[in-house]
């Protein structure tokens, strides 16, 4: 999903707001959104949707933690096998869906 499409779901499912902005904050906006062709909501919208987007991937490059920790797969010994091929441990699987 793109960022503008992320902007267009926001802007559906969140009201209007008024947000106070320190004038060379704003005047920053304003100079950043006008070369653009932006509004200057818009330019907040994206620059606050990127913050999020950077905080919730707590792993650098866009890494996910399987990428960071491939190497060690299958480097423990001595742990229990994979339960799933023992249908004993997967009869109440699910259950408490029902």
């Amino acid at each position: 999903m793109t960022t503008e499409t992320l902007e267009k779901e926001a802007m559906k499912l969140t009201p209007a707001k008024r947000l106070r902005l320190a004038e060379k904050l704003m005047n920053s906006v304003d100079a950043t959104s006008r070369p653009t062709g932006r509004t200057k909501a818009a330019s907040l919208r994206g620059a606050t949707l990127a913050e999020t987007v950077r905080r919730l991937r707590p792993f650098p490059d866009g890494k996910s933690f399987y990428d960071l920790t491939k190497d060690l797969c299958g480097s423990v010994t001595g742990g229990p096998g994979d339960l799933a091929t023992n249908k004993s441990h997967l009869k109440d699987l699910g259950k408490w869906k029902r």
